[in-house]
């Protein structure tokens, strides 16, 4: 099996990368090497590859991302890009008669106002949260059309639906990265001034948390023996943190202090119904576990003072 993985420097597409099973050719495609927003560009290098060796299927994590402010800061190019990416990748998986594409979303995408936990039927019942509002509707209109190619041509795209992704080869930019990056950022900072861990915001919403190689597990086994395509998988540990637990385990692990600054910030909850509830019926939740929190992060931290620094 040959693979096609968009995004493939990304934190989702680098762990899909260092997990590709022996007997299957991974081939990355980086944002350096083809413009997806532009359609011409992108089937030209991805029909290159197509003929050299035939791809039987897409992993799509490329996407233009960023954390809280920077979905502020850029609602346009948010919406603008991702459904440019989108509806190209998709388009061309069908021009070159590729049948399988699994797409990532994300769980920030539900509703704002929904009752608890998320179910994948809840995903278009209101608006999101106005904060990614741009981005959120982009990787909506994604999930529609993946359910469009299932019902039009019989293709078996379909969307992976994870919660907070972190881990090793995540992005650190202090100006676009989400949570988890952030306040390691932040924590090795205070750790090497001696100085406490400012934290934007009170602590009180809480998260669900996935590491990358947990997720790109789940997705490889999902490439092979997912097969309800029109439903969204969401892929998340049961346990929902609140962002006070998960500074407070930075913080230990860097033997730093913590200092709030009492703000708002954010959605307070994004509560998800267990990935175990729809993989059950497969058989993985049997072998399956996912990675505890503490040792996701010490595994980031380590990383992060490795390559970033």
């Amino acid at each position: 099996m040959h693979v096609l993985i968009t995004g493939g420097s990304g934190l989702v597409g680098s762990a899909l990368l260092s997990m590709c099973p022996s007997d299957v050719t991974c081939t990355s495609l980086r944002s350096s090497q083809a413009n997806l927003t532009d359609y011409t560009t992108a089937l030209a290098f991805i029909r290159g590859i197509h003929s050299v060796k035939p791809i039987d299927a897409i992993f799509h994590c490329a996407a233009r991302v960023g954390g809280l402010y920077r979905n502020m800061r850029e609602p346009v190019e948010m919406i603008g890009d991702n459904v440019l990416m989108n509806t190209n990748i998709l388009k061309i998986a069908h021009t070159l008669n590729i049948q399988k594409v699994v797409c990532v979303l994300s769980t920030c995408i539900f509703p704002d106002k929904v009752d608890y936990p998320i179910q994948t039927k809840d995903l278009h019942n209101g608006p999101p949260h106005f904060s990614n509002e741009g981005y959120a509707y982009a990787k909506r209109l994604l999930e529609v059309q993946c359910r469009a190619y299932q019902r039009q041509y019989n293709r078996q795209y379909f969307c992976i639906v994870p919660t907070n992704v972190y881990g090793t080869g995540d992005n650190f930019d202090p100006q676009d990265s989400h949570v988890v990056p952030a306040l390691i950022r932040k924590g090795v900072i205070a750790q090497n001034t001696n100085t406490k861990l400012h934290v934007s915001g009170n602590g009180t919403q809480y998260r669900q948390f996935i590491n990358s190689k947990d997720l790109a597990n789940i997705m490889w086994w999902a490439l092979e023996n997912y097969c309800i395509y029109d439903t969204p998988l969401v892929c998340c540990p049961p346990e929902e943190i609140q962002i006070k637990t998960l500074v407070d385990t930075i913080a230990s692990i860097l033997g730093v202090e913590v200092e709030y600054d009492e703000a708002e910030g954010g959605q307070m909850r994004k509560t998800c119904t267990d990935t175990n509830s729809q993989l059950a019926s497969f058989g993985i939740h049997k072998t399956f576990s996912f990675m505890p929190l503490e040792d996701g992060l010490k595994e980031a931290i380590t990383w992060y003072k490795m390559h970033e620094m």
